[in-house]
């Protein structure tokens, strides 16, 4: 029977892998890094203003313990699009919008009417203040200091994926988070492909012996909105430039890496190769720059992968996939059988072949709860669920081998993420 993966979330708990470098502890009350210096701000212009509350303040909500309550009132940080996401589906289960904060204060107040709340934080201080619970969905590179921030309140935390942006930033966030852990707060990563109930079936297949021993796996997440944008919104844009955080591998490429990888186990090294190419204009003309911005985010990236249990893959993410819209498929083969499923085609299916009788069939898993019930059950319940924010730790661990092999053009092992 196949051993099951620590993080995935149907098998049994089991003790963690044993991590060769330890990051120290954080001061909960200095406040968190700011960004590399080099950095620019994002073009969404999302992003809200840096953090200045007192140490003395977050010592304060810090001694209060993190709240359990069944109407937990939850915050979000950054209100573009993504965050009216988060905005719906909190109140279905039960919680209660109660404040936001937006660099863009015009942006912040048509926000909460939208959403019917009335309260607009003038700064990260007034909004932990007025909830229990936060949701970041602010840009990759201001995720590490908001989910900080957060913690060091003792206010359980939602981050959008990835993590961070840097795997340096993931360990801080890690440390900071065990801390906090202990005192009850829960932290998770909207890794939103987790609703599928394929991917938890697939687990709980491996794990009771159908692929026997790992060989083989093939993945991909395939979108193809680049072959007829002509020319990008600002949704679209920040994503097609470097300098704004985008690329294709920690937009798409996280998302694959933890839905292969929650079967299969971890991965142990990676060859990475990325592409770049020249967008197109409604009459057919190449262009590599747009409203005086360089388009020179990785658009398609193709990665080899070792798995820790002896089996190899290849996994493609790409945005020039004419024809998908958001095509994810996953196929996994062992020595016993193989295990498919196309979430293009449904989130609550799965293919299985049997080896020994040379048949396929197809399973129907109940449906799975989606990341915010799994996030307010945690919480409610005060226990520690999966994505937590060490998954999304050892998910940048991933992408940053990615991203080392692709400059580098060679294999690269994947770093300790804790």
């Amino acid at each position: 029977m196949a051993s099951c993966n620590p993080y995935q979330d149907d098998a049994p708990p089991m003790v963690h892998p044993a991590i060769k470098a330890r990051t120290p502890g954080v001061d909960l009350d200095v406040p968190p890094p700011e960004a590399v210096k080099n950095r620019r701000r994002p073009a969404s212009g999302i992003e809200p203003p840096p953090p200045h509350s007192s140490p003395t303040s977050s010592a304060r909500l810090r001694a209060a313990a993190p709240a359990r309550s069944h109407e937990l009132r939850i915050g979000i940080i950054g209100t573009g699009r993504m965050a009216d996401a988060h905005a719906e589906n909190f109140p279905k289960h039960g919680c209660r919008i109660t404040t936001c904060l937006d660099i863009d204060q015009g942006r912040a107040k048509a926000f909460a009417q939208r959403h019917r709340f009335g309260q607009v934080a003038r700064d990260e201080h007034e909004l932990m203040e007025q909830c229990d619970a936060v949701a970041i969905v602010t840009p990759d590179a201001s995720h590490a200091r908001y989910v900080l921030r957060a913690l060091r309140c003792n206010r359980h935390v939602l981050c959008e994926k990835p993590l961070t942006s840097s795997l340096a930033e993931a360990r801080q966030v890690v440390a900071a988070w065990r801390e906090a852990k202990a005192r009850g707060v829960v932290g998770m990563v909207n890794f939103s492909y987790r609703c599928a109930a394929a991917m938890h079936h697939a687990a709980w297949m491996r794990s009771q012996g159908a692929l026997g021993e790992l060989r083989h796996v093939s993945a991909s997440y395939l979108q193809g909105w680049l072959c007829d944008t002509h020319q990008p919104d600002d949704a679209a844009l920040w994503r097609l430039g470097r300098a704004s955080g985008g690329g294709v591998l920690a937009d798409l490429g996280c998302h694959l890496l933890d839905l292969v990888t929650a079967i299969t186990g971890d991965i142990t090294s990676v060859h990475c190769v990325f592409a770049n190419h020249p967008k197109v204009a409604a009459d057919g003309t190449p262009y590599t720059r747009f409203q005086g911005k360089a388009l020179d985010a990785d658009d398609t990236a193709i990665i080899t992968v070792a798995f820790a249990n002896g089996g190899t893959g290849c996994l493609q993410i790409s945005r020039w996939a004419a024809g998908r819209p958001n095509q994810i498929k996953v196929d996994l083969h062992g020595t016993r059988g193989a295990l498919v499923f196309d979430l293009d085609h449904s989130y609550d299916q799965v293919h299985h072949h049997d080896v020994a009788s040379k048949r396929w069939r197809t399973e129907h898993p109940a449906p799975a709860p989606s990341m915010w019930q799994r996030f307010i059950d945690a919480v409610r319940a005060g226990r520690a669920d999966q994505p937590d924010l060490e998954r999304g730790a050892q998910i940048q661990a991933y992408l940053d081998a990615c991203r080392r092999s692709a400059e580098q053009s060679n294999w690269q092992k994947v770093e300790a993420w804790g």
